[in-house]
């Protein structure tokens, strides 16, 4: 099933958005359109590598998880093989010592 959801969303945007890109193309000058097209690649893949280098806690920083955890700014997400896209997920919060 995975699969077949995972299918469409790299196909939605062709059905979606073939008959614009055509109009388009038929309008303006292609050496033109095809430089944008490019450059705003360009500019997303440049903000997504920017949101990876700086991610606010490293790989293996234990210490940093804490001080997240402490200050209630912590999420978590358990993946398991049965459920890889994450089983369980929530807020996780300090209780400051306080038992339920």
């Amino acid at each position: 099933m995975a699969g077949l959801v995972i299918g469409a969303l790299f196909i939605l945007p062709y059905v979606l958005f073939s008959a614009t890109s055509g109009q388009l193309a038929d309008k303006l000058d292609k050496a033109r359109l095809m430089r944008f097209v490019k450059s705003f690649e360009i500019a997303v893949m440049a903000i997504a590598g920017w949101g990876f280098a700086t991610q606010q806690v490293a790989a293996g920083n234990l210490e940093d998880v804490l001080i997240a955890i402490a200050a209630g700014k912590a999420y978590g997400n358990v993946h398991t093989i049965a459920s890889p896209g994450g089983e369980i997920r929530g807020q996780v919060k300090h209780d400051n010592g306080r038992h339920h």
